[in-house]
């Protein structure tokens, strides 16, 4: 065989690598914006409106006694929540079944654990979104 035969098989298994490459990072950071949107909308849904879900939290859980914990109502009302408010903020990133699978159990899981405490969790996403604060007092201008 030729050497330059040689040259375009070796050319073209690089090219083709790259491309694999190329591909898999591009999935890897779609992927990964797809959790930010997510997570983003999540946090924001949820604190806006904390203290009505907390309250519905501890109103739709029925014990039932014997340690039977009836939380349906609850769970019914999470799926609510998750469609009407949460997802139309995402809905752009939703394309399948299997994008729309990962994303409730994402925001439910998210949900949860930001309920489970007593207070609203401070996060950076709150502190990005609240105006930058001076550490220095502000000086009055004399006449």
């Amino acid at each position: 065989m030729s050497p330059k035969l040689y040259l375009v098989l070796v050319l073209l298994a690089l090219g083709a690598y790259l491309f694999w490459l190329t591909r898999e990072q591009l999935a890897a950071m779609q992927i990964k914006k797809k959790g930010v949107a997510y997570g983003k909308a999540v946090m924001a849904a949820v604190e806006t409106h904390y203290v009505e879900l907390k309250d519905k939290s501890v109103l739709l859980v029925e014990d039932k006694g014997y340690q039977v914990v009836d939380d349906s109502k609850w769970k019914a009302e999470l799926d609510k929540f998750i469609t009407m408010v949460v997802r139309p903020k995402v809905e752009g990133f939703i394309r399948t079944r299997s994008d729309q699978a990962v994303f409730h159990q994402f925001a439910t899981t998210m949900l949860l654990q930001l309920l489970d405490g007593d207070v609203f969790p401070v996060s950076s996403l709150s502190k990005s979104m609240q105006p930058a604060r001076s550490s220095r007092p502000a000086r009055l201008k004399s006449c």
